[in-house]
């Protein structure tokens, strides 16, 4: 999986926008290969400018982080962001892309 975020997030949790946390809503959905989450600290009430899209299955996280969105279209581009060479940098030790993914455009489509 790798995380996203605002482009002012720390990526320790604790916010990184001026908008509140957002409180966790678990559900049943799994965890599979494009499932977008709700990125938080150790508080599941912390959510608000980072989100992760899995690469396979990371059923770990069932029960446990706030399903908002599966990719639908585009899962190559998943794929690509999958084999982005990574390494550490910030505050993170691992899995930061050594060049930078941007997302430019997502699109909110209603749940059949």
């Amino acid at each position: 999986m790798r995380l996203g975020s605002v482009p002012n997030s720390t990526g320790t949790g604790g916010g990184g926008s001026d908008q509140p946390d957002v409180k966790a809503e678990f559900s049943a959905t799994p965890y599979v290969a494009g499932t977008v989450g709700a990125a938080r600290s150790d508080n599941p009430d912390t959510f608000n400018s980072q989100f992760f899209i899995t690469f396979g299955d990371a059923s770990f996280l069932n029960g446990q982080y706030t399903v908002f969105g599966k990719v639908v279209s585009g899962m190559d581009v998943v794929t690509k962001i999958a084999k982005t060479p990574t390494g550490s940098g910030g505050p993170f030790q691992r899995d930061v892309p050594r060049t930078p993914v941007v997302i430019e455009q997502a699109s909110v489509v209603a749940a059949k």
